[in-house]
């Protein structure tokens, strides 16, 4: 396969089997990926945390090539951590993705990840080196909720191309396109999948999508969401999770920590699968399965309301900015 272009999901591929990113990894992968795709252009992104994540032996060497142009960093501010932008690069250059990240919040948008050879992902081997394989997304229920809010979103534009029609037509214009008419239609439609849903919802109803959210990778762990999942499509939209963070708080705790950090913290919610704990006005998700093995029934048999606790940052679901 002859690749043109490839945009490098840096700062996924420099934390590729570890805790946290190697600008060194990430050099080799880069070469490595060169090397069997000499006619490539390389344009590698990193998120805008990625500086303060890699070893500070590593930071001088990152600043220059930052400055250089070797290594682009996003916008501040840019959601998801880069993927928006490293996705609006690929698309504007019509460049393949290197990256071992399926972009489950972006599916409905930029649909040609799912076309061959758009997606390529990679992992060192012991003995052998980098190995690198095409890739297809792998779906799952943020992937179904991106499509579904993306069909939503196209389904509100026909209404006024009908509206506009009748007046080319000679008709009088202004019952058939009125305003109020052009933004009921769009303005009805976004909400059923949005934030109005949610914040609408039932406590019990709120509880679990934030059980949910939280829940992330561990979905096996959360059964209340997959019952949800297989209802019908009004348990479907009732169940759409709400990020467990404000903007603000969850950019700042990622820019202060890293996986692997330790952080002290106070209990302040216990759900039916784990706890939850404010690390300075932060709120990180505690699974039952960190508790014991095999995992308790209850958190609250192994910690109090109150209680404080030291724990290890394991990682993060940064659509749900969940900790």
């Amino acid at each position: 396969m002859t690749l043109s272009h490839v945009v490098v999901d840096g700062s996924n591929i420099a934390t590729e089997g570890r805790t946290k990113p190697s600008l060194n990894q990430l050099d080799e992968a880069i070469e490595a990926f060169a090397a069997e795709h000499p006619q490539a252009d390389i344009t590698v992104i990193v998120d805008a945390t990625f500086g303060h994540r890699i070893s500070s032996k590593e930071s001088d060497d990152y600043e220059a090539r930052v400055l250089d142009g070797s290594i682009v960093a996003p916008p501040a501010g840019v959601v998801g951590r880069g993927d928006a932008f490293i996705l609006q690069v690929a698309d504007k250059a019509n460049a393949s993705v290197f990256s071992n990240d399926s972009f489950q919040e972006f599916h409905g948008e930029h649909t040609w990840l799912f076309d061959k050879d758009r997606l390529w992902g990679g992992k060192p081997v012991t003995g052998v080196g980098w190995v690198f394989v095409a890739r297809t997304p792998v779906r799952g229920s943020v992937s179904r909720r991106a499509v579904k809010e993306a069909k939503t979103d196209s389904k509100s534009t026909p209404p006024s191309k009908r509206d506009a029609a009748p007046a080319k037509r000679g008709a009088a214009p202004a019952p058939k396109k009125t305003p109020t008419k052009r933004s009921g239609s769009s303005g009805g439609d976004k909400p059923k999948v949005g934030d109005s849903k949610p914040d609408g919802a039932a406590a019990p109803r709120s509880r679990a999508a934030k059980q949910k959210a939280a829940g992330g990778a561990q979905r096996s762990a959360s059964p209340d969401g997959g019952r949800n999942e297989r209802g019908g499509s009004s348990k479907r939209r009732s169940s759409t999770p709400s990020p467990v963070n404000s903007p603000g708080d969850f950019l700042r705790f990622i820019s202060e920590h890293q996986p692997g950090d330790t952080v002290t913290g106070t209990v302040v919610e216990f759900s039916s699968h784990g706890a939850y704990i404010d690390v300075n006005g932060t709120k990180a998700y505690l699974p039952l399965r960190a508790l014991a093995d095999p995992p308790p029934t209850r958190a609250r048999d192994y910690m109090s309301m109150g209680a404080e606790l030291t724990l290890e940052v394991e990682g993060y679901d940064t659509p749900l900015r969940s900790v």
